[in-house]
């Protein structure tokens, strides 16, 4: 079910104000949503962590997931009708991720790091206090690949909530092209999706204390990434 989608189809160039552009967002996202739903079906997810998942989902106040930008064409997905709010830059890939996300029953946040990241950050906390799940990703918007930027550890930092950091892995997958080598699951493949351990930031850290922990927490995205990666590997040989 979709939410309001007036953030998503907001525009912030004159490009993204033509109508061509804005028909495009509106068939893009019924097209992802009609595929996805019949796509993703066909193939057999292991959701790993799903107490942790549980756990904060039975709670009035979530917390903040973390995955990388290679995961959001099976990321969304995911989180659907979880009225998840979702951190999306304002650029033209950032207006499509964004029309897609209320599609999915989720929440857009405009802005990133180059532009509208303060704005977009207090309404992700805003979101996070009144009971939402948030999703930041981690490299967005345009990288470089598996850089962790300050924004989740800012957001965990004034809410008090923990980051849970987001993996995922496809057994069978095409990688595309892009900066970000984004992963898609083939028909049927094997899906691993990881909920991490908590991760807590103190309020009172200073400035190189909160880059010490996102420094941490890029450490822990990239070790996760390389585990789901290679997790029927592990699994294989623990049959043995």
């Amino acid at each position: 079910m979709a939410v309001d989608d007036t953030k998503a189809f907001r525009p912030y160039s004159k490009r993204q104000s033509r109508w061509y552009f804005r028909l495009m967002l509106w068939l893009v996202s019924w097209l992802y949503w009609l595929v996805s739903n019949t796509y993703f079906r066909t193939m057999r997810i292991t959701v790993v962590g799903k107490d942790i998942f549980d756990r904060f989902n039975n709670q009035a106040r979530k917390a903040i997931t973390v995955p990388w930008h290679c995961y959001v064409p099976f990321g969304l997905w995911m989180a659907r009708n979880l009225k998840v709010a979702i951190m999306a830059s304002r650029s033209n890939f950032g207006s499509v991720a964004a029309a897609i996300t209320a599609r999915m029953g989720c929440i857009p946040v405009r802005g990133g790091s180059r532009k509208g990241g303060k704005e977009a950050l207090e309404e992700i906390v805003r979101y996070a206090e009144e009971g939402h799940w948030t999703l930041i990703v981690g490299d967005a918007p345009r990288g470089p690949i598996f850089e962790c930027k300050i924004g989740p550890i800012l957001a965990a930092q004034r809410t008090g909530l923990p980051i849970i950091p987001i993996s995922f892995g496809a057994r069978w997958k095409w990688t595309l092209g892009t900066w970000d080598k984004s992963i898609i699951p083939k028909p049927f493949s094997r899906i691993v999706w990881v909920y991490g351990e908590p991760f807590y930031v103190p309020k009172d850290l200073d400035r190189e204390g909160l880059e010490e922990k996102r420094r941490e927490l890029e450490r822990i995205l990239r070790e996760n990434h390389e585990k789901a990666q290679h997790f029927w590997d592990r699994t294989a040989a623990e049959r043995r």
